[in-house]
């Protein structure tokens, strides 16, 4: 049976940005994630023709008020750049007709990671001590003794037992309320909340399309796009670097994800 100070299950950004704060505090952790890479919601999809670039399936944005990530964007070494917005936007209302063309996309002031969001993750774990990081290690079950947390834990086939002070669920609460919650340990209160909270972008498929060249600049466009016919209701410039890794990304509407889900 392992102990350690502080057990983290998941690892994605909070999962990731908690193991980075610990290791500069000297206080030991084990990180559990049960997926082969880390990540979570933040996933990249390489380009073969401009390696360690990635268009991001998740997350895409910096906005200008998120100075805490901004913050730690800069700690880490890793640029930020002005998404692209220059150029008209398309609005479609009917299949029947060609969409309309409006002037100008207005004030859109936006930041993207430079290579894409992935490069973050990279970053993050770069920092980390891998052995304190554990892939493919699943949580079963979660219980709570006396004094400690003991973690049922399933990695190969194989189950194992790990025990900590401190527990850190870096998940989406929808997954801790619907496989990890015990009522011996949490409130029904809390339990309610959890099962009320929604995922991110969890009605949504992201639909990325990589191209040579960027079309849609050389046409006044600014790759901006929004239909009420579907299915993508909302398309934009994807590209991850100013000057290449060039496409467009969009969101399949809540009615399509439902019927017929899309993703590359």
């Amino acid at each position: 049976m392992k102990h350690k100070k502080v057990i983290i299950v998941g690892g994605g950004l909070a999962g990731l940005y908690a193991a980075y704060l610990l290791e500069q505090q000297g206080v030991p952790y084990l990180l559990l994630e049960a997926k082969s890479a880390l990540g979570g919601r933040i996933l990249g999809a390489g380009n073969k023709q401009n390696p360690g670039h990635y268009f991001d399936l998740g997350p895409t944005w910096v906005f200008p008020h998120q100075k805490k990530i901004q913050r730690l964007i800069k700690q880490l070494g890793i640029s930020l750049f002005e998404h692209f917005a220059s150029g008209d936007v398309l609005y479609q209302t009917s299949e029947h007709q060609p969409p309309r063309q409006i002037k100008g996309v207005g004030d859109l002031h936006l930041f993207k990671i430079l290579g894409g969001s992935q490069s973050l993750i990279s970053a993050l774990q770069n920092t980390l001590d891998q052995n304190n990081i554990q892939l493919n290690h699943v949580v079963t079950k979660i219980e709570r003794q006396t004094n400690i947390w003991q973690l049922s834990v399933s990695h190969n086939g194989i189950e194992q037992t790990v025990t900590a002070d401190e527990l850190m669920l870096a998940m989406p609460p929808r997954i801790i309320a619907q496989l990890l919650c015990d009522k011996q340990w949490i409130s029904g209160l809390l339990l309610n909340d959890l099962q009320k909270s929604q995922t991110w972008m969890a009605g949504q498929a992201k639909f990325v399309v990589a191209y040579a060249t960027p079309f849609w600049r050389k046409r006044g466009l600014s790759g901006q796009t929004f239909s009420q016919v579907g299915p993508m209701v909302e398309i934009h410039d994807a590209a991850t670097d100013p000057n290449l890794n060039y496409g467009l990304f969009g969101f399949i509407g809540w009615l399509y994800s439902l019927v017929s889900p899309v993703y590359l």
